[in-house]
């Protein structure tokens, strides 16, 4: 279960597991990284450039991909500016998902896969009216392209019966590999103790933890709790202005398409 002390892993600690991840390989990227006068390299830790590496499967082309990308997009995307945790404890927002990802990753380190479960109670028609489809396409397209995890499957619970109108919204920005990571479960459904430990599934999905309310708690709770960490996180953040060649930009991610999404109307 996630740490209690809010205290940071130690690399000592990251080190010992077996992820086949050694200093040497972090001194390297951390090299690279000093070539990349556009990137944050003063503010990034070791262990960022651990969870980069343990997510690329040990790549290092690829961790050097995903690295760019996962802070062009952290600059970019108005999702990750002005993340105060009030504002986001007052909406529960989408944002909080990636909040405590980032809390939990500083707390554990590496882990050898992540399994997202998005709870449906009490959704309904129009609440989909109300979607966001840029900030929608921004949430899966960072989820996919530059989160530092290994994304291990995604769990939709208490599914409603209009539930293929959400995966109409979605289709268009996964890809194959997560929509076949991608497990639809109805009300009254127990099939999802087949992918997570009864131990760990809240009561509401047949499982003996703590209420969703409990553990919206303990989200709200240490959220709070490291307020002073995402004071810090602001600043690992791309300069475009000092990037070699010539500066991103939203267009050049999505190509122009970005932008032109208007509410969806759902019939």
């Amino acid at each position: 279960m996630p740490s209690q002390d809010g205290q940071p892993i130690s690399l000592e600690e990251e080190y010992k597991k077996k992820t086949g991840i050694s200093p040497e390989d972090i001194k390297k990227l951390r090299s690279w990284m000093q070539t990349q006068p556009h990137l944050p390299e003063k503010y990034i830790t070791d262990l960022d450039l651990i969870l980069a590496f343990h997510s690329c499967d040990c790549s290092s082309g690829l961790t050097k991909q995903v690295l760019d990308t996962h802070y062009t997009l952290r600059t970019l995307f108005p999702c990750f500016k002005d993340r105060k945790v009030d504002q986001v404890i007052e909406t529960i927002e989408t944002v909080a998902l990636f909040m405590i990802t980032d809390i939990y990753q500083y707390e554990e380190g590496t882990w050898p896969g992540f399994l997202f479960v998005v709870d449906f109670e009490g959704i309904s028609l129009g609440h989909l009216s109300k979607i966001d489809l840029q900030s929608l396409q921004h949430v899966l397209y960072f989820l996919q392209e530059a989160m530092l995890v290994k994304l291990k499957g995604m769990h939709f619970i208490n599914a409603p019966s209009f539930i293929d109108k959400l995966l109409l919204m979605m289709r268009p920005f996964l890809k194959k590999e997560l929509m076949d990571m991608l497990h639809i479960h109805t009300t009254g459904s127990t099939k999802l103790q087949n992918y997570i430990d009864i131990e760990a599934l809240p009561k509401e999905a047949g499982g003996s933890y703590k209420s969703i309310q409990e553990c919206k708690d303990d989200v709200i709770a240490k959220l709070k709790k490291h307020a002073d960490f995402f004071e810090t996180e602001k600043y690992k953040r791309v300069t475009e202005s000092l990037r070699p060649g010539r500066p991103k930009t939203i267009t050049d991610i999505f190509g122009g398409v970005e932008g032109s999404f208007k509410k969806l109307e759902i019939d």
